[in-house]
């Protein structure tokens, strides 16, 4: 098949999984804005329930058994009665939002700038899994941290798409796409307030720069939100277990939500069914690593009867209550720097409180009062006796459940105060993202001008058939897909940035298909723009005969500090032999190319 038919044949699985998620949402009882969101979080279960159990077979990262299930769920989902209709996308804001993401996206195709967590493991992860046909299992992806623990229902659902797609370039709309979901999920805050606290919330600097690659702290956000904006309960249940599978700092306000949504007389029959997708999708991960460890929660938290935590993560493990004075101390501006308009929204979450005593406000406020402290409690948010382990400031996104929760109740209070806070939240959030290092996020000019087509062009768009739209996306990919990794490496703005450029360039890799072996950490791209490069990380201890053995690319890291990094093998095996490239933080070696 050619790379624009594998990637027609994921947008045809996705509007079958679509077709059955509508009936099912329907039947929850979802209407409106609210079925389109129910049957998302339909879909994202589907997929990833569809994925998990090929993978058990071998087949998790087969195009033809991954789709040939979201076929079958479809047939299945037909007992099910028609959805009624989904209302129409309408109005100039809505086309203004619209046209505005096609602009970010089409920024992220010339300018993939993957950051570090994408690139070293997010999809490493998601690749791997597609690649040894086993999504789910637990991989070695870096020496120090086991992120093969972590909760990966987001590297799930990526290892889905990119399966059947066959490219890296899903992996790039996947996020933009889950913010569509957190825009539609505010349907329920009123009119204008509703765009002004979503422009609050997706320009804060650090939910920005969350389109560069398959994060899950926006990802993780959305299901939260579509958990709230979900009146059905078994529907609300199930975008709850994504949120929790896709990352544990969604998990206070998924529990608030879901209170709040119970009833004694719930469907049980219905709410048991979506307990147990749930369990599946989003909760393997800690039942996992109860079995295995002894805790749900590690590697972040030990149990006395269980494993203790990894020995590399104890000097990380400061969080923003153990020191909060030498975390802050002359850092401030930073923060400011990277949380923008959120702060604002933050601090007027109790202006909102203090002034409309409304049920749904105090809710929201309260909501934003129980992530802010459990960011403030969680590990890495604080400042370490030792700079080279200080990931604090990277660590401002796990506050973005609480900024929208600010937001909503913001949103929720007085008109005039609602308005002039959310206001002043996007004004700045905005300001701060557009000062982003390049590639950040898209030119001012480039913003406005699609604002303006969004707002001309969606009465034409909304006439176009979906046919239309399924060969237009199915082009996007395949274009987004071609040189992705050369584009990605071009942008120069990580270390790894010359080893990248300098591989995707060379005829022998582009027009061969050699595995490459990592030490001591994995680059997602250097598996191929479409997945030709088999990609494993050489174990820390493996002996030099098997290590020199190895066919294909070694890409070796030569990072500063080694002292204080994981012991590996792999540099020491290939002392004394001449490389193929090296600069100051990569020496790569070909072996045996065919």
């Amino acid at each position: 098949m050619t790379h624009f038919a594998f990637h027609l044949l994921l947008v045809l699985a996705v509007a079958a999984l679509a077709a059955a998620g509508l009936r099912v949402a329907a039947a929850a009882g979802a209407r409106g804005v609210e079925l389109g969101i129910g049957a998302t979080v339909v879909v994202a279960a589907a997929a990833g329930i569809s994925a998990l159990a090929l993978g058990l077979a071998g087949l998790g990262g087969s195009a033809a058994a991954l789709s040939a299930a979201a076929a079958l769920t479809y047939l299945a989902a037909r007992r099910l009665p028609p959805a009624p209709p989904l209302p129409r996308p309408d109005g100039l804001l809505t086309g203004v939002a619209l046209g505005v993401g096609a602009v970010w996206m089409a920024w992220l195709v010339r300018y993939p700038g993957l950051a570090i967590d994408p690139l070293t493991y997010h999809l490493p992860e998601s690749v791997m899994w597609v690649q040894q046909g086993t999504p789910g299992s637990v991989e070695a992806i870096t020496y120090e941290f086991p992120q093969g623990n972590y909760p990966v229902t987001n590297e799930l659902l990526v290892a889905w798409l990119t399966g059947i797609g066959r490219s890296l370039s899903p992996s790039l709309f996947w996020t933009p796409a889950l913010g569509i979901l957190l825009a539609a999920c505010a349907f329920r805050l009123p009119g204008t307030r509703r765009w002004l606290a979503l422009a609050a919330v997706l320009f804060v600097p650090v939910a920005a720069t969350q389109f560069l690659g398959p994060h899950t702290d926006l990802p993780a956000l959305a299901w939260l939100a579509a958990a709230a904006a979900l009146a059905p309960l078994p529907l609300a249940l199930l975008a709850g277990a994504l949120a929790v599978g896709t990352k544990t700092t969604v998990a206070p306000l998924v529990v608030l939500v879901i209170a709040l949504k119970w009833r004694r007389s719930v469907p049980w029959r219905p709410v048991a069914a979506a307990a147990l997708a749930g369990l599946v999708v989003g909760g393997t991960w800690y039942l996992r690593n109860w079995i295995d460890h002894g805790s749900p929660l590690w590697p972040f938290v030990a149990t006395p009867w269980g494993d203790p935590l990894p020995r590399f993560l104890d000097a990380f493990d400061v969080s923003f209550l153990d020191r909060p004075s030498e975390t802050l101390e002359g850092r401030t501006g930073l923060y400011v720097d990277l949380l923008g308009g959120g702060l604002v929204l933050l601090a007027g979450a109790l202006v909102a409180a203090a002034t409309d005593r409304r049920r749904a406000v105090l809710a929201a406020a309260g909501g934003t009062l129980l992530a802010a402290l459990a960011w403030a409690n969680a590990p890495f948010t604080g400042v370490p006796d030792d700079p080279a382990f200080d990931l604090s400031l990277t660590t401002t996104r796990y506050l973005l459940p609480a900024v929208a929760a600010a937001a909503v109740a913001i949103a929720l209070a007085r008109p005039r105060i609602a308005v002039v806070l959310l206001a002043a939240a996007a004004l700045l959030s905005l300001q701060r993202a557009l000062a982003l290092p390049f590639p950040g996020v898209p030119r001012l000019l480039l913003l406005l001008a699609g604002a303006a087509a969004g707002a001309v062009a969606l009465p034409f768009a909304r006439r176009v058939p979906w046919p239309a739209y399924a060969l237009l996306a199915a082009l996007a990919l395949t274009v987004a897909a071609d040189g992705l990794g050369r584009r990605h490496g071009g942008i120069g703005r990580l270390a790894s940035s010359g080893v990248i450029s300098w591989m995707t360039t060379q005829p022998s890799f582009v027009d061969g298909d050699d595995p490459v072996s990592f030490a001591p950490q994995m680059l997602g791209v250097l598996a191929g723009d479409h997945l030709e490069h088999d990609i494993e990380l050489i174990p820390p201890d493996e002996p030099c005969p098997a290590t020199l053995a190895r066919p294909g690319w070694i890409v070796i890291g030569t990072f500063p500090l080694p002292e204080r990094r994981a012991p590996f093998n792999a540099a020491r095996c290939f002392a004394g032999r001449e490389p193929v490239y090296r600069d100051a933080s990569f020496t790569v070696y070909a072996r045996q190319l065919r």
